[in-house]
């Protein structure tokens, strides 16, 4: 491998393994990068198909096993965008194997998976990471969520002068609605990775009743508007229930902790 070049092995031939593989072909064109990925093998089950993916987008070689792709001598990274259920197994060989991990999301179908996946990372001393962007915008995408409510006739007034300031309010609506989405989706994440997805099945019932309700009507009352305060209503509810659950979690982690602590040893 040359300094300025690191060999990819992309497992996953699907939706993401399309996204992936286009993100290689044209990353160098976007940014100045220090590294450049070479797209050195694609994994799938189907090997007609396989082929002719790796064909279109420029793969030099391809496998059907996941096993032999991590064993191969010429890669050095492990792009996992397969299905979640192989997360876990793809993950650990390639890092016994001495392989760099990059995971798609979710990251693992549980908390204990996901602890091992870390643990095998760790001990085989590869770097490693999970692609979630909610995590890493979230802080400057709040920024921007509260500067839109806050001034939102200033900022419409200097981009478009006099013209939108009537949709101020719609901005703030907008601006509410994506805050309430960003607040509850790593929370989602989390609880799903803790196998706790009942209040998810039910908060989710709870914000399609509620837009079918009362986002129906505001729709008819509001028109355009409306619209966004029925998505905004979903948003809230799905974010009280998913937070209130993760706070129950931790407080209940907190009790069985010092419980521990507190009782001898055998």
């Amino acid at each position: 491998m040359a300094a300025n070049a690191i060999n990819v092995g992309l497992v996953g031939q699907k939706f993401m393994g399309k996204a992936h593989s286009n993100a290689y072909l044209k990353v160098a064109k976007f940014f100045d990068v220090d590294t450049l990925p070479v797209m050195k093998a694609v994994c799938g089950r189907h090997e007609a198909e396989l082929a002719a993916f790796a064909k279109r987008f420029g793969w030099q070689s391809y496998e059907t096993s996941w096993q032999k792709l991590v064993e191969r001598k010429d890669v050095d990274v492990i792009d996992i965008s397969a299905p979640s259920n192989v997360h876990h197994d793809i993950a650990v060989a390639a890092a016994k194997a001495g392989k760099h991990v990059f995971c798609e999301k979710p990251l693992a179908f549980n908390l204990a998976e996901a602890r091992a996946m870390l643990a095998a990372v760790r001990r085989a001393g590869v770097v490693h990471m999970v692609r979630q962007m909610f995590l890493v915008t979230g802080p400057p995408v709040a920024l921007v969520l509260v500067v839109a409510v806050a001034f939102a006739e200033p900022i419409l007034r200097l981009l478009y002068g006099e013209t939108y300031i009537a949709y101020a309010s719609g901005m703030r609506l907008m601006a509410i609605f994506y805050a309430l989405w960003y607040s509850f989706w790593p929370i989602q994440s989390a609880l799903k990775a803790l196998e706790k997805t009942r209040p998810i099945f039910f908060a989710g019932i709870a914000a399609l009743i509620a837009m079918a309700t009362v986002g129906v009507w505001a729709i008819l009352r509001w028109g355009v508007y409306g619209t966004i305060v029925g998505q905004a209503l979903s948003a809230l509810i799905l974010s009280v229930v998913l937070w209130a659950t993760w706070l129950r979690w931790v407080q209940a982690s907190r009790r069985e902790t010092s419980s521990a602590r507190a009782s001898p040893s055998s």
